[in-house]
């Protein structure tokens, strides 16, 4: 199961997004876990491996989007989803020094966010589809 791993510094501001994502997310049965945190934010990815979490990072400035350029080291394992504080080419060529394979900016369509979400859901469920199943040899059998 993936878990989805939000982080913005002013969540007041993507509260519609927030829900739109959440609500998303209840189809797909995922875990979903919301930061304000710098710190927190650090230790859930930290605390978790590459193949179980996605990060979805909410600037809604440039000095914001720069703090997230000093979080690179411990993004990069994480797929990430970037929302940029806007659309102009400055912000997207500094959006992209984080190699998101998603990124849109703050004012974007919530149909992007399902695009990106729905691809990420069903890339974890064919990766959970075919890790090996474990079995338990049966220590309590008569043979």
């Amino acid at each position: 199961m993936v878990k989805f791993i939000l982080f913005a510094s002013r969540l007041e501001l993507f509260t519609k997004e927030i829900a739109y994502i959440q609500s998303q997310l209840i189809a797909y049965n995922s875990e979903i876990a919301i930061t304000d945190n710098t710190f927190k934010f650090i230790s859930l990815i930290a605390n978790s491996r590459k193949e179980e979490n996605v990060a979805i990072l909410f600037a809604s400035s440039d000095d914001e989007l720069q703090q997230f350029l000093d979080l690179k080291k411990h993004l990069c394992p994480i797929p990430t989803i970037l929302v940029l504080p806007d659309d102009h080419i400055e912000t997207l060529q500094k959006g992209m020094l984080l190699s998101p394979l998603y990124f849109m900016a703050k004012h974007a369509e919530f149909n992007q966010f399902s695009v990106a979400i729905n691809e990420l859901c069903h890339i974890y469920e064919d990766y959970d589809a075919h890790l090996p199943q474990r079995s338990y040899p049966d220590v309590y059998s008569n043979s």
